[in-house]
């Protein structure tokens, strides 16, 4: 399937940046796209405040004049009012999640932006290509944040074979324990046309976290991660770094009779202490199974252009 991802993007590199909450804010949504990229801001942090938001796309807007993109969940109680906003806004792309974009397509395609949802299985990769979306992120449990139940490389050709099967295929970008050259290559030998990388960006000079989250971040590697509310259900299902913080939101899922409003509400908030202040032990770190061959702490420039120097290469030795 022909599609050239930079162009249709407008970027210099087919790398989307994932959309954290709480880490992706302007600053670092404009460093991935000054660097090449596509920035992806993550509206998630003002769920509720349609006004936030707006003033993070405006400082997106102020920091960069190249493209960026918007990621939005479709459970957020100002859906309807931000996709109306991001039509009169010129973005280039929205990623979506907890959801289907599918009622606000004509909308967003009528205003060229291209939507891009995020999916964790094939038959949703279906479902999203028949609905005319411009391109799906297939993401493996790997990730960061909500996980699935596929793995990233058996899900990118399942997602492209289902979508082919059903005569509805749109471009795959990869996403899920993605942090360099050779995670793109492989991605890309799978058939995917980019990648998005989240935890990688965590680790930029730009990113939002204190040092102290960095730094455990650095120490830590993909062995160390586990899976938050598989006890209690999987739609609050979430990859984290092992730590104090973690142990204490296991044994609150653990308790007899807790149900997920419940637990939503006793862990919500719980990533700002560690990200911020290096709290780990009243806070916790969703970051992917990819930290372990992340080695320091770069600017997203550098990020991606080492990214796409060890792709290139190994393409070359490959052949």
């Amino acid at each position: 399937m022909k599609f050239d991802l930079c162009k249709e993007l407008g970027i210099q590199y087919p790398i989307l940046g994932g959309a954290m909450t709480g880490i992706t804010d302007p600053r670092l949504t404009a460093a991935i796209s000054e660097a090449g990229g596509l920035g992806i801001y993550a509206s998630g942090m003002h769920i509720n405040d349609i006004g936030a938001v707006r003033e993070g796309i405006q400082e997106c807007k102020r920091l960069t004049g190249k493209p960026f993109g918007v990621n939005i969940a479709m459970v957020a109680p100002i859906v309807d009012e931000l996709m109306e906003y991001v039509c009169r806004e010129n973005i280039a792309a929205v990623t979506t999640g907890a959801g289907s974009p599918a009622k606000f397509i004509p909308m967003l395609k009528e205003a060229g932006v291209r939507v891009i949802p995020v999916v964790a299985a094939p038959r949703q990769a279906v479902k999203m290509a028949q609905a005319g979306v411009t391109a799906i992120v297939a993401e493996g449990m790997e990730s960061g944040g909500n996980a699935g139940h596929m793995t990233t490389m058996p899900l990118i050709p399942a997602a492209i074979d289902a979508m082919r099967a059903a005569g509805c295929e749109v471009p795959v970008i990869a996403a899920g324990g993605i942090v360099d050259g050779r995670g793109m290559a492989a991605a890309v030998a799978l058939g995917a046309c980019g990648v998005q990388m989240g935890t990688r960006f965590m680790l930029a000079e730009e990113a939002d976290m204190c040092d102290a989250a960095k730094q455990f971040l650095l120490a830590r590697d993909g062995s160390d991660t586990l899976v938050l509310g598989q006890v209690i259900g999987n739609k609050v299902n979430a990859r984290v770094v092992m730590c104090p913080g973690v142990q204490k939101v296991l044994d609150l899922e653990r308790e007899p009779g807790m149900t997920i409003e419940e637990y939503k509400k006793a862990v919500r908030g719980r990533s700002g202490p560690a990200v911020h202040q290096g709290d780990f032990e009243n806070g916790y770190i969703s970051a992917g199974m990819g930290i372990g061959a992340i080695h320091k702490v770069c600017s997203c420039r550098e990020i991606i252009e080492s990214t796409m120097h060890e792709y290139h290469e190994i393409c070359s030795n490959m052949r």
